[in-house]
């Protein structure tokens, strides 16, 4: 009777592992094949600004690190570059936007030396008054994500810019201001879901633009070519990082077959992150370790060194705006 249920719990485990993990290397490796492609083309164009270049880097960046691919290093250092070159016209609000999508990459990438650099920088600018728009707004949710001191010290400013996007977006209906409110929605989300504070407000306020509370429906007021499948993943990631299964069946994934566009690279790269989490958290369930028959060797210890820079920075979830 035990060896049936032993083996009944086996199957069924192993089925559910086959399905959420058969597709990972398949999307991990279209997602650097497509962020590798999106560099080289991004840095052989001369004639983009130095703003514009240091946005377009940012998605490959953040893909690459999602995704824990070696071919972020290169792109960090190009978007380095542009910081550093005095005579690059940045405005302000938007280098620190770029800030904050670097403090996320470089955290995903446990580059402990990078994260805690930036991180620090971006801490000291936005100590400072700042501009009251969208773009800001998403600069503190970025410092906010990266860890949880950050995102009860900034708490108050993250619900003052969504309420500031709350009034923009009521004010004048159009996409582009229904598209930054649920950006800053989702991004707040994402930020709150590591500590659990005023998750449900914002979860409640995305719902309210629908006239169903439809998740769904409320996304789709993003138009579709600013980012939508990327910012589904994002919401998507919050209830991961949860483990708000409900949400997560509610707002399933978007069904993408390919890689086209820098959305649906940011999307995939999440997606797998998702799958990997789920993967991981059933085989800690099942007590299940894939590494246990492996060659302690090398890899033995490349996983210790891992081990030992996670442990000076918090883990998090996939890339947001």
């Amino acid at each position: 009777m035990f060896k049936a249920l032993l083996l009944s719990f086996v199957t069924v485990f192993v089925s559910v592992q086959s399905n959420l993990s058969w597709s990972n290397p398949v999307m991990k490796e279209q997602v650097i094949q497509f962020a590798s492609k999106q560099y080289q083309e991004i840095t052989s164009n001369q004639e983009v600004s130095p703003q514009d270049r240091l946005y377009q880097l940012s998605m490959p960046l953040l893909a690459l690190a999602t995704v824990n691919d070696e071919g972020y290093d290169k792109v960090f250092q190009s978007m380095e570059t542009i910081l550093r070159d005095p005579d690059a016209k940045i405005a302000n609000n938007w280098k620190l936007w770029m800030l904050g999508r670097m403090v996320l990459a470089a955290k995903l990438q446990k580059d402990t030396y990078h994260f805690h650099l930036y991180q620090h920088q971006l801490d000291c600018l936005l100590a400072k008054p700042q501009e009251e728009d969208a773009i800001t707004g998403w600069a503190y949710a970025y410092l906010a994500l990266s860890d949880n001191m950050k995102f009860l010290q900034y708490q108050t400013k993250l619900q003052q810019y969504a309420e500031l996007a709350r009034i923009s977006y009521e004010a004048d209906k159009t996409p582009g201001k229904a598209s930054n409110y649920i950006w800053t929605l989702a991004m707040n989300i994402f930020a709150a879901a590591q500590t659990n504070n005023d998750y449900g407000t914002y979860l409640s306020s995305l719902r309210s633009l629908s006239s169903t509370s439809s998740l769904e429906e409320a996304i789709a007021l993003v138009p579709e070519d600013d980012y939508r499948q990327w910012l589904r993943s994002v919401v998507r990631a919050a209830f991961q990082l949860r483990n708000d299964q409900a949400n997560l069946k509610e707002l399933p994934a978007d069904s993408s077959k390919q890689i086209t566009t820098k959305d649906t690279m940011l999307a995939w790269a999440n997606e797998w992150s998702i799958e990997e989490s789920t993967t991981n958290r059933l085989n800690k369930a099942s007590g299940y370790n894939p590494g246990h028959f492996s060659n302690p060797g090398n890899q033995g210890a490349k996983e210790a060194q891992k081990q030992e820079q996670s442990k000076q920075i918090n883990p998090v979830s996939p890339v947001a705006r």
